[in-house]
C-alpha cells in the first residue's frame, strides 16, 4: 500500500497538472463545466496489446454531456512503475466527430486497479497548430480480470473551461 501511495505521488508529479484553472469573462463569471464520469476500463492483456476506456461525462444533475473513447497503451512510468499512456477523444453524444483530445497516463496496481489522469485538449485553430489545454479528467479504475473483452469500470471527475 505504501508503495502504491508513493507511486501515486510520482504520477502526480510526472504528469502535467490537470486541474483546469477557472477562467472568467469581463463580468467575472467563470466559464467552466464539471462533473463525474463513469464507464468501462479494459486493460491490455499483454504488453504488446492495446486496451480501451469508454465512458460518459455527466454534469452534476446527471445530464450526459460528452462521450469518452480512449486507447490504453501499456508502458513503464518513470521509476519503472507499471502503467501506461492514455490517448483518446471526447465527442458529443449525438455526433461522430471528436470535439477534444484526451492525453494522459495511468498507474496500475497488481490487483488490476489504479489511478489515471489526463489533459483535455482543444485542437489548434489550423492543422499543425498545437492543441490548447481546456481541462482535465482524473479518476480510478478497476479491471481485476485482465482478460480482453472483459472490461472493468472507471469513475472520475472532470472539468472543462473555455
Amino acid at each position: 500500500m505504501l508503495r502504491f501511495l508513493l507511486t501515486s505521488g510520482l504520477l502526480a508529479f510526472s504528469a502535467p497538472a490537470i486541474r483546469a484553472m477557472p477562467q472568467s469573462d469581463a463580468s467575472g463569471v467563470q466559464d467552466c463545466i464539471s462533473g463525474h464520469a463513469f464507464g468501462d476500463w479494459d486493460l491490455p492483456a499483454s504488453r504488446g496489446d492495446v486496451g480501451h476506456a469508454r465512458g460518459v461525462l455527466v454534469l452534476a444533475d446527471g445530464t450526459p454531456t460528452l462521450l469518452l473513447g480512449a486507447e490504453l497503451h501499456p508502458e513503464l512510468l518513470p521509476g519503472g512503475h507499471p502503467g501506461g499512456r492514455i490517448e483518446g477523444f471526447l465527442r458529443l453524444p449525438d455526433a461522430d466527430r471528436p470535439v477534444a483530445a484526451v492525453r494522459g497516463h495511468y498507474l496500475l496496481r497488481r490487483d488490476g486497479s489504479g489511478l489515471f489522469r489526463a489533459l483535455i485538449l482543444r485542437p489548434g485553430p489550423r492543422p499543425g497548430d498545437p492543441p490548447t489545454r481546456i481541462g482535465g479528467i482524473e479518476g480510478v479504475f478497476r479491471d481485476p480480470s485482465l482478460r480482453p473483452n472483459s472490461p472493468g469500470h472507471l469513475r472520475a471527475r472532470w472539468m472543462i473551461c473555455r
